[in-house]
């Protein structure tokens, strides 16, 4: 169940108060009327205060993030060859496809195209109806 920001930090403030966390959880359902946050979401919210001081939802930070040494492997990459495939591209830059294929579109807004070849019409009759109706 999502809580919202004054109920983690009642938590946190209580969990640091008494280190317990059925005290925590007892005295959450005497002020909030409510049923109490699990104990591994409050010792969580706990060591995320400690650690950044806020028990704010925010962006994973954990994962890595692409370089702009990547972005303009990607580049030069693909303005020497842009017909290369993404996958190909990977391939030879060592970088996860969908990350190559989002520096492409995001970072560097290109689009991907492709030529077709139209088959030539070898009827010699003028268009009907019916051609139009399907």
């Amino acid at each position: 169940m999502a809580r919202n920001g004054s109920e983690k930090a009642f938590c946190v403030l209580t969990f640091h108060e008494c280190r317990l966390v059925t005290i925590v959880q007892r005295q959450f359902c005497t002020k909030f009327g409510k049923q109490p946050p699990c104990d591994n979401s409050i010792r969580k919210w706990y060591a995320q205060f400690q650690k950044t001081g806020c028990v704010c939802k925010r962006k994973n930070t954990d994962r890595p993030s692409v370089t702009e040494e990547q972005v303009e492997q990607v580049r030069q990459e693909f303005v020497r060859s842009p017909r290369k495939s993404t996958v190909r591209g990977n391939r030879e830059l060592g970088i996860p496809q969908p990350t190559v294929w989002r520096i492409l579109r995001k970072r560097l807004k290109l689009k991907p195209y492709r030529l077709m070849l139209l088959k030539k019409n070898t009827t010699r009759r003028p268009p009907s109806k019916d051609d139009f109706l399907h």
